[in-house]
């Protein structure tokens, strides 16, 4: 838990900041979800290894706040996933497909956890901006079951899930 204080404004103002593993926000530009959905523990695809996941992202958070590139948060999460005893393995590209048909690598860090999760640490002003379409696109032809992405650039952490 923790406290947000802007004293810039005309009048202070503050906000209560906390992880709240029911919580999570699902929207994307293309459709998939817009409206913030609550879910129980049980609800999760894969709910404990959900949990660590969404736990070690948060923790990582906490310690750097917003304002590094993508990489430095892939790097932590990936050291934090790792020294919470899941079985981590960096990436660093994602086959991009057209129709089917494979049109080359993209270069990103994420990271795999087991062989059917994924996590993507961004840094973008908005993560609607992410192609949540060739990213569940590319989950299926790689037998993913659930992505996980988790903006760091934001104030607060809001983790999406992707499930195919």
């Amino acid at each position: 838990m923790g406290l947000l204080f802007n004293f810039g404004s005309p009048e202070p103002e503050f906000a209560r900041l906390f992880f709240d593993r029911h919580q999570v926000d699902t929207r994307a530009k293309d459709g998939l979800a817009r409206t913030r959905t609550r879910l129980t523990h049980e609800d999760w695809l894969y709910p404990d290894l959900a949990y660590t996941i969404v736990g070690g992202l948060y923790e990582v958070h906490n310690e750097l706040g917003p304002g590094f590139i993508h990489r430095i948060y892939a790097s932590a999460s990936f050291y934090e996933l790792k020294w919470r005893g899941l079985d981590v393995m960096p990436c660093k590209s994602m086959q991009v497909y057209y129709k089917g048909a494979s049109v080359g690598m993209f270069k990103f860090d994420h990271i795999r956890v087991g062989a059917d999760v994924m996590v993507f640490p961004v840094a973008i002003q908005d993560v609607n901006d992410w192609r949540f379409k060739n990213l569940k696109t590319w989950m299926r032809r790689e037998g993913v079951k659930l992505s996980i992405l988790a903006n760091f650039d934001a104030t607060e952490l809001k983790p999406v899930f992707l499930r195919v």
